[in-house]
């Protein structure tokens, strides 16, 4: 059976589109430093990713035969489920991800496309019952993925939070998030398709949409790369070693003794980082703000505990609110939409919520409330 007039022409674009996106994600440039390793090798499997479809592209340009587009349809896409679930798992997690489990998976999903292969060859009455068993290890598959990235995603989220003590700093892992449920409705876009009947107009609008999808995904692995490096230095290195926390705990000066010591000091360069506005710095640690003030972290935090009856990221968001107050009230033309960057938020939406809380308006309603007037 031949394919339809534009199947052929539409398999051979994206098989020049994925050539393209592989070698760009190849040539990234990387930093050569340990914590990046992962990155590097998650960046590897979308240009393995890349580099299967275009060769299946180019393989099923010619193809008409709507049982082997069916065959190569869901192993291909079974393949593809595994690449993108270990490059968002190694994005989070990446001790988690190692080359035994990849092996072991890819010889699974070898397996299973060997057996439907050989029964659409050979026995192809039974081809139905051997293509449901493979939509059924697709369905596990992809439930064994969600369940280990929600687990790790959840994990990453407590440390990036309790090590920049920070309520923002989930926000930095959004575009792995994104990559993850992207990937997942893509999937279950894929699982109808599997129990429609293939044509050569179907296929051909499965290669667009893949064809789109993997082009978002690249742009975003690249935008990850940007940024994010506030994620892999934290993810990336070995946590503390036991013993040298359970030192730390056992310390002859208890924190209460510490920060009475150090009142004076630390509340005279808390004045100073104020009056400097050092409160809009973000993507900075307790532990680096706690040693520029001269005390330790537990010290840091232990002082606004005891003094303030409140914790540091509450303390220093009601400053950058005030602030944004503050600048609201006393510049003309302020472009309110902008304001969230210059007080030190990540996230605009974050913003508006937080700020609409604190004062019991939106940002522009308390602008044309409180703003200047021409």
């Amino acid at each position: 059976m031949l394919p339809c007039p534009y199947q052929t022409l539409i398999s051979y674009v994206s098989t020049a589109i994925l050539v393209t996106l592989a070698i760009v994600l190849a040539g990234l440039p990387t930093p050569r430093s340990r914590r990046w390793l992962r990155w590097s090798i998650s960046r590897w499997f979308m240009v393995s990713t890349f580099s299967a479809l275009a060769v299946v592209s180019c393989l099923m340009a010619t193809c008409g035969d709507a049982v082997w587009q069916k065959t190569v349809v869901i192993w291909d896409t079974s393949f593809q489920a595994l690449l993108l679930a270990a490059t968002a798992t190694t994005l989070v997690a990446p001790l988690e991800v190692t080359t035994r489990r990849i092996i072991w998976q890819i010889v699974f999903i070898m397996l299973m496309a060997t057996q439907l292969i050989s029964v659409q060859i050979y026995f192809p009455e039974a081809y139905n019952f051997s293509y449901a068993l493979f939509v059924v290890f697709f369905l596990l598959q992809v439930k064994y993925y969600v369940g280990r990235f929600r687990r790790f995603y959840k994990n990453t989220e407590s440390a990036l939070y309790v090590h920049y003590d920070d309520e923002e700093s989930s926000i930095h892992l959004r575009p792995v998030l994104r990559i993850f449920y992207s990937a997942v409705a893509i999937g279950g876009v894929m699982l109808v398709i599997f129990l429609l009947p293939m044509s050569s107009e179907l296929y051909s609008l499965l290669v667009v949409l893949y064809t789109a999808y993997y082009t978002w995904v690249c742009v975003t692995m690249i935008g990850y790369r940007i940024k994010g490096d506030y994620i892999i230095k934290i993810v990336g290195e070995p946590a503390t070693p036991p013993e040298r926390q359970q030192a730390d705990d056992t310390a002859p000066d208890t924190p209460a003794q510490s920060i009475t010591s150090h009142y004076d000091r630390l509340e005279e360069a808390l004045h100073n980082w104020i009056e400097q506005k050092g409160f809009i710095e973000n993507d900075v640690t307790t532990e680096q703000l706690a040693e520029r003030m001269g005390v330790s972290r537990n010290e840091f935090i232990t002082y606004f505990q005891q003094v303030h009856n409140t914790t540091f990221r509450s303390w220093r968001m009601r400053l950058r609110l005030e602030e944004a107050a503050r600048l609201i009230r006393s510049t003309p033309g302020l472009q309110v939409s902008c304001l969230y960057e210059l007080v030190g938020f990540n996230d605009r939406s974050n913003f508006h919520t937080k700020f609409t809380e604190f004062t019991g308006m939106t940002p522009r309603a308390y602008q044309q409330e409180n703003g200047p007037k021409n």
